[in-house]
């Protein structure tokens, strides 16, 4: 199953995993939907002092329905950054933006609107990113974050970098031009 579902989403098979346990973890009678398998909360904005801290932790998408995300799928709506970054950017306390991210990067369309909302507000208040050891800032997670004014790993971060996202068009116009079509 895990093979069949990472090949139809094109995920790495050990996120497909992931996925697909906390599925069944919630689905074999987890009580509090906004909790994750583990029974933890499942991630939101925290305000510390001056500094807002965002998690992005999961396969960047965008648009995910409710119940998806009740469910605790390892999925990361770039709406729901969206939101929590103008909140931050409302507060007046807040002077700084910690992103902490624990993602393989995502859907590309998702992944340009973070970096452009990323862009915009670290010329409001300072952004940074994080990726604590054994997390990945990987693909699209690592082009959002490269908005920020530093980036910072831990030692042992799984995977940072690499960003290969993008979308090849083949642009064939001319080709049927010539044969007077």
């Amino acid at each position: 199953i895990s093979k069949l579902f990472a090949t139809v989403w094109d995920l790495p098979l050990l996120r497909a995993r992931t996925i697909l346990s906390n599925i069944v973890l919630k689905v074999m009678g987890e009580d509090d939907p906004d909790a994750d398998a583990g029974g933890n909360p499942g991630p939101k904005m925290q305000i510390l002092g001056n500094v807002a801290l965002i998690p992005l932790r999961g396969v960047i998408s965008m648009n995910v329905p409710d119940w998806i995300k009740a469910y605790g799928f390892d999925l990361v709506d770039a709406n729901d950054i969206e939101d929590w970054l103008n909140q931050a950017l409302a507060d007046a306390n807040v002077e700084l933006i910690v992103f902490d991210i624990d993602s393989p990067g995502g859907w590309d369309l998702a992944s340009i609107k973070l970096f452009e909302l990323i862009e915009a507000a670290n010329k409001k208040k300072p952004c940074f990113a994080f990726c604590g050891d054994g997390g990945d800032m990987a693909s699209g997670a690592y082009f959002a974050a490269a908005a920020c004014t530093a980036l910072y790993a831990g030692w042992y971060a799984a995977g940072v970098g690499c960003v290969g996202c993008y979308l090849a068009m083949l642009d064939d116009t001319e080709y049927w031009a010539k044969l007077g079509i």
